[in-house]
């Protein structure tokens, strides 16, 4: 953790103590500890490892081909293609998550494709 970090934390941890030691029916123990417990974990994983977004809810070896069907702009036609995909795929090969698609096979991939492109 660096420095900096580190001493936010001990001056947020000790004000929050000096609060509650003056004041024990104080409120902010219901307030400041859970919101360091939530803090606290993000600060200190930012310095362990490193955080990026995922493009996309699924596994790449699992599920090799994707579709975005936001970035496609086809957003009105998600209800209608799945169930174009639960017609005419194999349920063990497709599944999808809000706007991605995902495939197990690259043949249901092109199907998929070239009916939604």
């Amino acid at each position: 953790m660096s420095d900096d970090k580190r001493k936010t934390m001990a001056t947020l941890l000790e004000n929050t103590r000096k609060q509650l030691a003056d004041d024990p029916n104080a409120h902010a123990a219901s307030v400041i500890l859970p919101v360091i417990r939530g803090v606290l974990p993000s600060i200190i994983a930012d310095d362990i490892l490193g955080v990026q977004p995922m493009s996309s809810p699924y596994d790449k070896k699992e599920w090799p081909y994707q579709v975005d069907m936001l970035a496609n702009g086809k957003y009105k036609d998600i209800v209608t293609a799945q169930d174009w995909c639960r017609e005419t795929l194999n349920n063990s090969e497709w599944t999808n998550k809000v706007q991605f698609f995902a495939f197990k096979t690259e043949e249901s991939y092109a199907w998929f494709k070239l009916r939604w492109s």
